[in-house]
């Protein structure tokens, strides 16, 4: 995932302010053919020479100039690139640039050059997300054959990752590649431990075979490795409580095929403890990992029980839960379905392993790999177009809640904000309400404001966009392009339908009444909740705000534009709640906001001088709503919510 986020990342980042140049650019970008592609893009530049799209033109040209290898080209591009930006907001530019020369193993020299300027420019900023300049620094140096200099920046880059498989890899990779192979190995065996990259065990055997070329002897040390491996990982605690630990134990043992009566115990465990507290990402975890171990036992009946009753919700990038399906499917001589997941898990992220896969079962089939091509194409289509379907109330008297972090510069909220979009569709604001806050994630939104951070930060400010948080319980990261909401949307509404039957403890109603500047909300609350330190917070939301950033996402809905008494909430006291919004005075925050963004900690030093595209400091006045919720503050448990419509 983080190689897919980069790439987001680097096309959604370079700009954030469309002018009318935005028709122009889009014309040159659209062109397939790469040499007049480049000479459009060319054009473009030369005529909106102070155009925010010219960046984003001037990385497509290197990058057009790089795949026609015509490396000398690709680098000058590549420096109007950089140079666009002033120089206090060329970290993300030379860390982008440099990720891209070296993906491409072209231009080296400069990758590494520009990635310590980045690594160099972090430090000096004391940028707290290093990492990820170094993890780029690191490969630079091992793509140059520096292999201690790539070993030592990579160990400095995996602190705070150690449980990253990625950054794990390329640890791995560099241990080896400077003499100390058994290391390496030892690493490799955490990197199938805490993810099912198909790479990480092509390396783990490489080098296994490598130190012990004796069968017997190769035998033992798996063993050996492996035990160990396990035996540390479940003592250290990392891997969560008991049945979570034991359960991503079970499917190291499958993919290393060792001691699998114990890895069916484990994953059989884990599923039977699957609760009501069991978070939905959990329990398709558990049905996931059993069905590994089952497919590893060759049990493939028992495996895809398992595996379908979490199909509608995995993740379209889970190369494990797709290839093992496929897999399964083709041994039953079921190719059409067999093809079908390939499919699936090629829609959102060309993983080559599936791909592999899918072209080797196309060759069976006597199709073409243009026949892949079109199926993928179709999948994307159809996930895009989604019908949500009817709402059949199963409700208990409670209205959920919704709640989106999200960026209109965030290339992977796409999926997500259209996700929730459908939950407005399907769900009404009886049973459900949303809340999306905005960030400056990956880069500067105006719909940001001191409030959606502090949310951000109210709910540990540790995790990026898009992340979906239901019921205050329900953490759900991860998005992708549009044709990846019909995804999303399954996980939530199914992650939902834990709390639709739940009798609140307390009921809210109320009614807001615009009078002048003010909005006066007045909240009945019958009930009592069970802890006293428990509080109602109080949102004003636009119910819709048309603004286009860079994901294209063109109109953002219930955006949340001021949060009463903080976004901590405040104390009940009395079972009827008076309070007011002063229209004016939340105006003028949002314009002192966007007027200079660079005092607030939601800006980052990397973003230069603010610069937007359209302001959102005006609100409508006639589409706004209230939207009210009592929350656990220790748990973060949503004890009720309630929508209100403002008269």
């Amino acid at each position: 995932m983080k190689n897919l986020m980069i790439l987001f990342f680097i096309l959604t980042s370079i700009a954030y302010t469309q002018n009318k140049d935005v028709d122009a650019y889009k014309n040159a970008s659209g062109i397939k053919e790469p040499i007049l592609k480049i000479d459009a893009l060319k054009k473009f530049t030369s005529e909106f020479q102070k155009s925010n799209y010219s960046p984003r033109a001037f990385f497509e040209i290197a990058n057009n100039y790089l795949d026609l290898n015509k490396t000398d080209s690709a680098l000058i591009f590549a420096e109007k690139y950089v140079d666009f930006y002033p120089a206090d907001g060329r970290l993300n530019p030379y860390n982008n640039m440099a990720y891209t020369l070296i993906s491409k193993k072209k231009g080296l020299d400069t990758a590494l050059a520009y990635s310590q300027r980045a690594v160099q420019f972090a430090r000096s900023k004391k940028i707290p997300n290093i990492s990820m300049y170094l993890d780029t620094y690191a490969a630079a140096e091992y793509a140059l054959g520096k292999y201690k200099e790539a070993l030592d920046a990579q160990t400095e880059a995996i602190k705070g990752h150690e449980d990253d498989p990625e950054y794990l890899l390329s640890l791995a990779i560099y241990q080896d590649a400077a003499g100390d192979t058994k290391e390496a190995l030892n690493t490799a065996a955490n990197v199938l431990l805490k993810g099912d990259d198909q790479t990480g065990m092509d390396k783990f055997t490489e080098w296994l075979q490598k130190i012990a070329p004796d069968g017997n002897a190769r035998v033992h040390m798996k063993k050996e490795i492996s035990e160990r491996t396990v035996n540390d990982f479940l003592l250290s605690g990392k891997g969560g409580d008991k049945y979570k630990s034991r359960s991503t134990a079970a499917v190291f043992y499958s993919a290393m095929m060792l001691d699998l009566d114990t890895a069916e115990t484990w994953a059989k465990e884990s599923v039977n403890s699957i609760n009501d507290s069991t978070t939905i990402e959990d329990q398709i975890q558990f049905h996931k990992n059993l069905a590994l171990v089952y497919a590893a036992e060759e049990k493939t009946m028992t495996a895809l029980k398992e595996l379908d009753k979490v199909e509608n919700y995995v993740d379209p990038w889970d190369a494990g839960f797709w290839l093992t399906l496929g897999n399964i499917y083709e041994k039953q001589k079921e190719n059409k379905k067999a093809l079908d997941a390939y499919v699936s898990g090629l829609y959102a992220f060309e993983n080559p392993t599936i791909k592999s896969a899918a072209i080797t079962l196309l060759n069976k089939m006597n199709l073409k790999e243009e026949d892949l091509k079109k199926m993928i194409e179709k999948k994307q289509k159809e996930a895009t177009t989604f019908k949500t379907g009817k709402y059949h109330s199963k409700s208990g008297g409670k209205v959920l809640l919704a709640e989106l972090f999200t960026g209109a510069e965030c290339g992977p909220c796409q999926g997500a904000d259209v996700a929730y979009d459908g939950l407005a569709e399907f769900f009404p604001r009886n049973s459900l309400a949303i809340l999306e806050y905005h960030l400056n994630i990956p880069g500067p939104d105006p719909m940001t404001n001191p409030d959606t951070y502090n949310r951000y930060k109210y709910y540990g400010g540790n995790f990026g966009t898009p992340t979906a948080i239901l019921e205050g319980k329900e953490i759900i990261t991860g998005g992708g392009p549009k044709y990846l909401a019909a995804n999303r949307f399954n996980l939530y509404k199914y992650a939902l339908s834990k709390y639709e039957k739940q009798k609140p403890e307390i009921i809210i109603s109320g009614k807001a009444v615009k009078k002048g500047n003010d909005i006066n909300v007045l909240l009945n609350l019958k009930g009592k909740t069970k802890n006293p330190r428990d509080v109602i917070h109080i949102a004003l939301v636009e119910k819709s705000i048309n603004y286009t950033g860079s994901n294209s996402i063109d109109k953002h809905r219930f955006v949340v534009r001021n949060l009463l008494d903080s976004e901590s909430g405040t104390q009940i006291n009395s079972n009827k709640i008076s309070k007011s919004f002063d229209l004016n005075n939340i105006e003028e925050g949002l314009k002192s906001y966007l007027d200079d963004p660079t005092r607030q900690p939601s800006w980052r030093p990397s973003f230069g001088p603010p610069s937007w595209k359209a302001r959102t400091d005006k609100l409508n006045r006639d589409n706004l709503a209230i939207v009210a919720w009592i929350q656990n503050p220790e748990s973060r448990e949503i004890i009720n919510s309630v929508f209100v419509d403002i008269k």
